[in-house]
């Protein structure tokens, strides 16, 4: 267990996590006594299944935060602990250490139990416990950030913030938060396509009232359709629409999702089968 502060390292899940867990959970009840109302395993090291940086996490749930005064010379006397100054509003956090004192093996978190930062750190964990494709997204982007910042942790975590307030927001029921580059992305994506759209009914369209007024009337290559013009494009416009509104509906979507290399492999069928049939 443990790394040296600042790295960023990912290790595969070990079920010997929720044995360190419990082993610091009976240190914990020892010096908070009845001031911790609850102990509960957090974080990625509490996800089974899911890899982690070698870090027990580790949420202390008391009334109010200024509990913790009458708590605090215990830990000043345990060399193995720090408090952190610094904490981040609505916790105290405390570190861990190993035989080095710079390497972390516990981050252990004061927080007030009706608190909202206590309540989204269990509805953050239970919810990757419980869905198997929020957990491989969330394990996809940690491998990506941690192959990014393998020395700035700080930079690692922030870049997760994003990801970690949209599941928070879905699971409360709300619309998911937007990154800027999200909206510039998907506006630029949806721009793109209905100007290849346009394109391809110029090419389309055009083709087809030629190939309607050639001596013998018109026929696709590819299709027994009958040989009228109002047929033939409402043989086109569903491949007209397609883009239009699979678009607007990818706008929703992450740009790592499946479902949008999907799209883009249907725009492609969708946009060459008609003008094949045209044009050969």
């Amino acid at each position: 267990m443990g790394l040296i502060k600042g790295e960023v390292k990912l290790e595969q899940y070990d079920v010997k996590w929720q044995a360190d867990f419990l082993a610091e959970k009976a240190e914990l009840e020892k010096i908070f006594g009845d001031v911790a109302l609850e102990i509960e395993h957090i974080g990625s090291t509490s996800v089974r299944g899911l890899s982690a940086k070698p870090i027990i996490d580790i949420a202390v749930a008391v009334n109010a935060l200024g509990e913790f005064a009458a708590i605090r010379p215990k830990f000043e006397e345990l060399k193995q602990y720090s408090i952190k100054e610094d904490s981040t509003p609505g916790e105290i956090l405390i570190r861990k250490h190993g035989e080095n004192p710079d390497e972390v093996t516990h981050f252990i978190h004061v927080m007030e139990k009706e608190g909202p930062r206590y309540h989204d750190t269990i509805l953050f964990r239970d919810t990757l416990r419980e869905n198997t494709k929020l957990r491989i997204e969330y394990e996809e982007l940690k491998q990506d950030l941690a192959k990014k910042y393998p020395h700035d942790r700080k930079s690692y975590t922030e870049s997760k913030d994003y990801f970690i307030k949209s599941i928070l927001r879905e699971a409360k029921g709300k619309n998911a938060p937007r990154k800027k580059s999200d909206t510039f992305r998907a506006a630029g994506l949806f721009i793109g396509v209905v100007l290849a759209d346009i394109i391809f009914l110029l090419v389309t369209v055009p083709t087809a009232i030629n190939r309607l007024l050639e001596p013998g009337g018109f026929k696709f290559r590819a299709t027994a359709m009958p040989e009228t013009f109002v047929t033939n494009l409402v043989f086109i416009a569903p491949f007209a629409l397609v883009p239009i509104i699979g678009s607007v509906l990818l706008m929703h979507s992450s740009i790592k999702n499946r479902v949008m290399w999907t799209f883009w492999v249907a725009i492609f069928i969708f946009l060459t089968t008609p003008v094949l049939c045209l044009l050969i």
